[in-house]
């Protein structure tokens, strides 16, 4: 059986108000992006709450430094 971490195990989860401004991104912008299932959220209740170290791996995962803005924006679109 696998043991239950600690509290000094446990890493703080971050709320949405809290998320957009580490971000740099309104508060309207984080739920639109949970709605939307952009980015990866932990639902508790009714709270939605953020794993520091998942954002973090999700936007390393979006960095593509070979693409311009355009082609990340949309990345469906041929380029020309």
């Amino acid at each position: 059986m696998e043991e239950l971490l600690g509290p000094k195990e446990l890493r703080p989860l971050l709320s949405v108000p809290q998320l957009a401004t580490w971000l740099g991104m309104s508060v309207p912008w984080v739920y639109k992006a949970v709605e939307k299932r952009i980015i990866p959220f932990l639902r508790i209740g009714e709270a939605i709450r953020f794993d520091a170290e998942e954002i973090r791996a999700y936007l390393e995962s979006r960095r593509d430094l070979t693409k311009t803005y355009e082609q990340q924006r949309n990345p469906k679109k041929k380029p020309k």
